[in-house]
């Protein structure tokens, strides 16, 4: 079954935290079938960025996830044909989850998050399946 994650659930996995241990659970059953729109690289390496200047993990580790932060991933898919299905979610969700819904929809595939306000949004807009990593 497909999948598709945000970088909420790579930095998890990257950093090896705890929910990145049930993330990877979360996510086996999709191996080799995992997605994200090519605005997941830029948006991890800022996590990692505001955790490394926060402190909240130890440089070593930062330097681990940054090693190959897409290894997750089986593809990633331009921002371009995902653009106007992005404008529609406008009033419902930030832009740039909105990425991350419409290729969800796009390829019938599941979302998996760590963030439940996005989990949330999506489960009330019945856009697509939704799992939420707690």
């Amino acid at each position: 079954m497909t999948a598709v994650i945000d970088s909420s659930i790579t930095v998890d996995v990257l950093l090896r935290w705890d929910r990145g241990g049930r993330a990877k659970a979360t996510l086996k059953p999709h191996a080799g079938d995992i997605h994200a729109p090519q605005l997941i690289l830029p948006e991890t390496i800022s996590a990692l960025r505001g955790i490394e200047r926060g402190r909240k993990a130890s440089p070593l580790r930062i330097a681990r996830a940054m090693r190959n932060p897409s290894r997750l991933l089986t593809q990633l898919w331009d921002l371009g044909p995902l653009t106007r299905r992005v404008w529609q979610l406008r009033h419902a969700i930030s832009t740039y989850d909105a990425y991350y819904v419409a290729l969800a929809e796009q390829l019938s595939a599941r979302l998996i998050t760590a963030d439940a306000r996005l989990a949330r949004a999506v489960e009330a807009g019945g856009w697509c399946p939704v799992d939420l990593v707690v």
